[in-house]
């Protein structure tokens, strides 16, 4: 199972960030990464044996974290591999948190862990030729109260997304 902790966006969101990514769009070309797959990854996990699974969900739902704001503030364009991204300027105290533990747990169960600094991003636009021009944004402010469980799946030869579990983040 090729597997990845997720936060989600509501619709709102999902749809203002798509009119970031159209805005990028017209100056740097590149893909629109559909509306329905736009989403930050707080864990990757890549291939995991399926007998893993329920220690997976343990982890998810030890996870502990509150509700949190987070806002994205700037546009950022990763050269390397050509990807348009939106960007949190800061990451909110209950997100360093999750993240944090997300990662001791993984590695506590033995399970292989990112080693690249954290930076909460949604992908907006894939294979741009440029980076984008200085766009003025809102900040968009977002209202994050899930963590998800999501396995990368082939549907029609392409990527798609499924959500395995979802758990609340209260206070």
């Amino acid at each position: 199972m090729r597997l990845f902790y997720a936060l989600w966006p509501d619709l709102a969101v999902q749809q203002a960030l798509r009119e970031w990514g159209r805005g990028c769009h017209d100056a740097c070309g590149g893909r629109h990464v559909p509306v329905e797959k736009l989403h930050v990854t707080v864990a990757f996990l890549g291939e995991v044996p399926a007998q893993r699974y329920p220690t997976l969900i343990d982890i998810g739902g030890a996870a502990g974290a509150g509700n949190f704001e987070l806002i994205f503030d700037r546009i950022g364009y990763w050269r390397h591999n050509r990807i348009v991204y939106a960007a949190a300027h800061a990451i909110p105290t209950p997100l360093a948190a999750l993240v944090r533990a997300l990662t001791e747990r993984i590695a506590g169960a033995g399970l292989p862990i990112e080693r690249r600094a954290f930076l909460p991003h949604v992908t907006l636009l894939r294979d741009a030729k440029r980076t984008p021009p200085r766009l003025q944004i809102a900040p968009l402010v977002w209202q994050v109260g899930a963590l998800s469980l999501v396995e990368t799946i082939q549907q029609e030869g392409k990527h798609a997304y499924r959500a395995c579990e979802s758990w609340t983040l209260s206070r």
